[in-house]
C-alpha cells in the first residue's frame, strides 16, 4: 500500500542577496522579514499615489516597495529588499501631508486588525538639562514620564558636565496629550524645566496637545474661552517640534509581535516571485528608481 502523500511546508529558509522571490522561503518568512504595517494618524486620507511620491522622495530606497490599503488609514508595506524595510523601519515615524505616519514590524503571529498604534514610538529630544539633574533619583524621575523609556543617546549616567540635548527613544501614547516637559528640582531645590521637541512631529492640536488632529479640529475644547484657549497654548505648541537633523541615523525601534495568527491571502503580498519584482527598464533599475518626476513633484496638501 502506497504511503499516503503529506503536506511539507516549509518555516525557514533566507536568501542570501536580500530578494523576496526564493519559492522555498515559507510565507510567513517573507513576511516576517520583508513587511511592515503603517498607518496614518489623522482625520484626513491621502491618496495612494500621494503616499507613495512622498515616501520615495524620502526614504531613498534601493528597490522597489508597495503599498496595499487596508480599513482606517492602515497600510502593509512589502520592500523588495530587506535592507530597505529595515532602514525604513528605523526612522520611523515619517510624514505624510503633515500627518504621522508609524510604522511597526509585521509578523505572520499577528493580527492585522489587532495591531494597536495606540502606543508608538518617537524620538525625543530633551533641552535644558542640567548637569546637576543627571544623578540616578533625577534621571528616574525623567525617565519615569513616559510609558517606555528604551535608551538615550548618549546615556543619561553618561552625561555630567555635557551641554546641548539628550535624544531620547521613548512610546508616547497616541490618545492622550503629548508632554511638553517635565519639571525637576535641583540640588538646591529650585525648579528646572526640561523641555520636550519630537523629531518629526506631524500634526498637534494646541488646545489639547493631541497627535490626531490639527487644532482647528479639536473636540475635546471646540470653542474654549479666552483663558482656556491661553493656557493651553501656554502649553503645546510648534515650539514641541524638533528641527530636523539632516544626515542622522536613527537607531532601530524594538518591534512588537502578537501571539494570534491570521491566514495570509497570497494574492495581497507582492514580491512572491520573480516575474513580481517591479518593472525593470533594460538597465535593470526598478520602478522607484524611475519616477524621478515623481519626486520633484510638490504635492499641494489642499488637494488631498
Amino acid at each position: 500500500m502506497a504511503e499516503p502523500s503529506r503536506r511539507v511546508i516549509d518555516l525557514g529558509g533566507s536568501n542570501t542577496d536580500g530578494r523576496v522571490h526564493d519559492a522555498k522561503e515559507s510565507l510567513g518568512a517573507i513576511v516576517a522579514r520583508t513587511y511592515v504595517v503603517g498607518k496614518i494618524l489623522g482625520e484626513r486620507w491621502p491618496h495612494i499615489s500621494q503616499i507613495r511620491c512622498q515616501m520615495l522622495n524620502v526614504w531613498y530606497i534601493k528597490g522597489d516597495f508597495r503599498l496595499i490599503p487596508k480599513p482606517n488609514n492602515v497600510f502593509l508595506i512589502g520592500f523588495e529588499l530587506e535592507e530597505d524595510k529595515k532602514k525604513v523601519l528605523k526612522g520611523s515615524p515619517w510624514l505624510v501631508s503633515n500627518m504621522n505616519f508609524y510604522l511597526k514590524g509585521w509578523y505572520p503571529d499577528m493580527i492585522l486588525s489587532q495591531v494597536s498604534f495606540r502606543q508608538v514610538m518617537f524620538w525625543v529630544q530633551l533641552h535644558d538639562i542640567l548637569s546637576s539633574l543627571l544623578i540616578h533619583e533625577k534621571i528616574a524621575r525623567i525617565r519615569a514620564v513616559f510609558p517606555v523609556f528604551h535608551h538615550s543617546e548618549p546615556s543619561l549616567e553618561a552625561m555630567l558636565g555635557w551641554k546641548g540635548f539628550i535624544r531620547a527613544h521613548v512610546e508616547i501614547e497616541t490618545d492622550k496629550p503629548l508632554l511638553p516637559g517635565v519639571a525637576c528640582l535641583d540640588l538646591n531645590g529650585k525648579e528646572n524645566w526640561i523641555k520636550f521637541q519630537y523629531e518629526r512631529l506631524g500634526e498637534l492640536c494646541c488646545r489639547c496637545g493631541l497627535i490626531t488632529h490639527p487644532t482647528n479640529r479639536c473636540l475635546r475644547n471646540p470653542q474654549p474661552d479666552e483663558g482656556i484657549e491661553r493656557e493651553a497654548e501656554d502649553s503645546f505648541g510648534p515650539w514641541m517640534r524638533a528641527k530636523e537633523m539632516v544626515g542622522k541615523h536613527y537607531p532601530a525601534i524594538k518591534q512588537i509581535s502578537l501571539e494570534q495568527q491570521e491566514d495570509v491571502n497570497e494574492t495581497d503580498l507582492p514580491f512572491l516571485s520573480k516575474g513580481n519584482l517591479g518593472a525593470r527598464n533594460e538597465d535593470g533599475k526598478t520602478q522607484n528608481h524611475m519616477e524621478t518626476q515623481c519626486k520633484k513633484r510638490k504635492l499641494d496638501d489642499e488637494t488631498i
